[in-house]
């Protein structure tokens, strides 16, 4: 099974780095959460996955919205943190099961004869091609060794999103995880899973997995290295519009860690 599964990776190696390249990943980050302390929630966006761009604060209230965490008994409050991609639980977290969520407001992405811009295509001159884009991102965790209490599974509603089917705190390299996407309330049929490794991407190749969904949006993830893993989907509609723009592009995905 390794095997087959090895050669699924290189084959995909260069189309996975050509997407890295071509447009900034968008993930939800729980950095190092211990019971007993404040979760540090961060928005992560960049190219070199798990190393996050900073994000000027003036772009977080227009182009990002805040983080939020959720436990087994509801949402929790947040407070700013020292950069302005990070967010803090005001209190510290008992051992219990936990869901960070990020998203976007949504946005627009024109390309111009003179680059790109965030304007629809009808307001920029020399419009070549526009998408209107919304992103979501996802990280659950289950702290200081607690029970799996199934929180993970629990769709939070956003318009395409990861729920794993399975307790994603015991991930293994090179056993299947199983997860489900879904596409405004339904199952995406069809729609292609990619998931790569953190820090693997090196001379235009990076340690990578691909999958289509079933019938019924699920897709077994089988990561082959223990390590950080983003996994990612995107399903991609015609603007109603067109004089506004061309495309809406939908993408989420799911950050995850993966143990021997």
């Amino acid at each position: 099974m390794k095997s087959k599964l090895s050669v699924l990776c290189l084959s995909v190696l260069a189309i996975g780095f050509s997407a890295q390249a071509s447009a900034h990943d968008f993930w939800a980050e729980a950095v190092k959460p211990k019971a007993n302390q404040k979760l540090s929630a961060l928005i992560g966006y960049g190219h070199n996955y798990p190393v996050g761009e900073e994000i000027p604060a003036e772009e977080i209230s227009t182009r990002f919205l805040p983080p939020k965490v959720t436990g087994d008994g509801g949402e929790l409050t947040l407070e700013q943190g020292k950069a302005p991609r990070e967010f803090l639980t005001a209190d510290n977290l008992p051992v219990g099961n936990y869901v960070v969520t990020i998203e976007t407001p949504g946005g627009f992405s024109t390309r111009t004869s003179d680059g790109w811009t965030r304007k629809p295509k009808n307001e920029s001159p020399g419009a070549k091609s526009c998408s209107n884009y919304f992103r979501y991102g996802k990280e659950a965790i289950v702290l200081g060794g607690a029970k799996y209490s199934g929180l993970a599974a629990k769709p939070v509603g956003q318009e395409l999103e990861f729920v794993p089917q399975a307790d994603p705190s015991k991930i293994k390299a090179g056993q299947p995880f199983p997860v489900k996407v879904i596409y405004k309330g339904q199952p995406l049929r069809g729609g292609e899973v990619s998931a790569y490794l953190a820090g693997m991407v090196k001379d235009n190749a990076a340690l990578f997995f691909q999958a289509a969904t079933d019938q019924d949006g699920q897709v077994n993830i089988i990561p082959l290295k223990s390590g950080d893993w983003l996994a990612k989907v995107s399903v991609e509609e015609p603007y109603q519009n067109k004089s506004v723009c061309d495309t809406i592009n939908y993408t989420a995905s799911y950050t995850f860690r993966v143990d021997n």
